[in-house]
């Protein structure tokens, strides 16, 4: 593995909530599901450095590291193309809820992550992440999934 990540941390105000892209560089789409309770978000937010530093290893196992089990491309040639990575990425969303669908019982926690790549000279959207963070309770460890990926 050869790409260092960067998280890029944008804080322009995203006050109605919008879409976000490295174009607009708003802070994080945030949603909270009502099955959260003040008290509980509190608690799971204490966590956030830590799910993010979590979270990159998942995208160096998942998405940099070619002799990882878990890579999801073999070639340079399957989507997405490493070598095309920037190793800047940012978090567009937050997803947080409760779930007791009988299949899973405790907290969740989606992240949209957005890796870039460098395009007729210019910084841009390039691979849409959404990696799930799944615990029992607020102080429990947490499990993470690839729910998907996508080009951006």
């Amino acid at each position: 593995m050869s790409l260092e990540l960067n998280l890029i941390t944008f804080e322009k105000e995203n006050i109605d909530n919008e879409c976000v892209d490295f174009e607009n560089k708003l802070s994080p789409q945030v949603e909270i599901d009502e099955s959260v309770s003040k008290e509980d978000f509190e608690k799971i937010k204490e966590r956030r450095s830590e799910m993010l530093s979590d979270i990159k290893d998942v995208i160096i196992d998942y998405f940099i590291d070619e002799d990882s089990p878990n890579s999801v491309s073999s070639h340079d040639t399957d989507f997405p193309q490493r070598s095309l990575l920037t190793g800047n990425y940012y978090i567009s969303g937050e997803d947080y809820e409760y779930s007791d669908s009988g299949e899973y019982i405790g907290y969740m926690v989606c992240f949209c992550i957005s890796m870039t790549e460098i395009f007729m000279g210019k910084e841009k959207d390039y691979l849409g992440i959404d990696i799930c963070a799944y615990f029992d309770s607020v102080d429990s460890e947490i499990d993470y999934v690839v729910i998907s990926h996508n080009s951006i």
